[in-house]
């Protein structure tokens, strides 16, 4: 019944995601004894703020001391759960997650029981190397039944992140395709109003780069027009960073256009966020 359940909730947040990745990692408990386990995560971002994820954890051998007994067994558990999200730059992520846990095997049942669902919680720092490739480092604390009670563990991994549905409508962006997106975009922008921000009505644009430093994202910027030969590209202050963003759309599937053009014409990485006042 547990692997029917988690296997539900993996299918139907895969089918609505936006940005997914994939995990592999060490942990260490930190009342294990002997060389350090390991886990695997699927990872999906829906939007800035939250995403989902799902990790298969195998703790291996762990030693829990009580009293003057050593109880000793093999442990593994799977989570599933929400992580609030806090992009620091756009290299530095920080993340604070809660969900579901549970025990899938123990060979010491009297330490860790075999059964129910229990919560976890988890805190953890989010390094992008590259467009790709992250280094991640946390600690989760679960909240188990039996003898091992509440208990935690550290650890580190290395992730890539991947976007099946971008990838699938890049394949299928014909040339001709694309010079109608171009007309759209231009057309977009001979309506839209001077203003920054509308309050009114929901906008979207991509942005393209964020830095903490106005000249480096002056830099970037003027890169950006020179290789695109356009002047629709602008430089925003928002929540402590420069952003360099495009025009505004009134309808994501148009900026989701623009994002995903300039991936597949001009190996340029770009992010839909929706438009808001500060």
């Amino acid at each position: 019944m547990r692997v029917l359940l988690f296997s539900l909730l993996i299918v139907t947040f895969k089918c609505q995601a936006q940005e997914q990745s994939v995990g592999i990692g060490i942990n260490y408990h930190h009342q294990q004894n002997s060389s350090s386990g390991f886990h695997v995560s699927y990872h999906w971002r829906f939007s800035d703020d939250f995403s989902f994820e799902g990790r298969y954890v195998n703790h291996r051998n762990l030693a829990i001391e009580t009293n003057a007994n050593t109880h000793l067994l093999k442990l593994s558990r799977a989570t599933v759960g929400m992580n609030f999200i806090k992009d620091v730059n756009q290299s530095l992520v920080l993340k604070a997650g809660t969900g579901i846990n549970s025990v899938l095997s123990s060979t010491n049942t009297a330490v860790a029981k075999k059964s129910g669902i229990t919560p976890y919680l988890r805190l953890a720092v989010q390094y992008n190397v590259t467009n790709n490739v992250a280094l991640e480092f946390g600690q989760t604390s679960y909240f188990d039944s039996g003898i091992i009670d509440t208990n935690h563990s550290i650890y580190g991994q290395i992730s890539w992140s991947f976007s099946p549905r971008d990838q699938a409508r890049v394949t299928s962006i014909s040339s001709k395709n694309t010079a109608k997106i171009s007309r759209k975009i231009n057309a977009n922008r001979e309506k839209s109003s001077p203003v920054l921000y509308e309050t009114s009505v929901k906008q979207w644009h991509v942005q393209l780069g964020a830095f903490a430093n106005e000249d480096n994202a002056q830099q970037a910027i003027n890169a950006f027009k020179a290789q695109l030969k356009t002047d629709t590209l602008t430089v925003v202050f928002s929540h402590g960073l420069y952003r360099v963003i495009s025009q505004h759309f009134n309808k994501k599937a148009d900026a989701d256009d623009l994002r995903t053009m300039l991936e597949l014409h001009y190996s340029i990485a770009g992010f839909v966020r929706q438009s808001q006042k500060d």
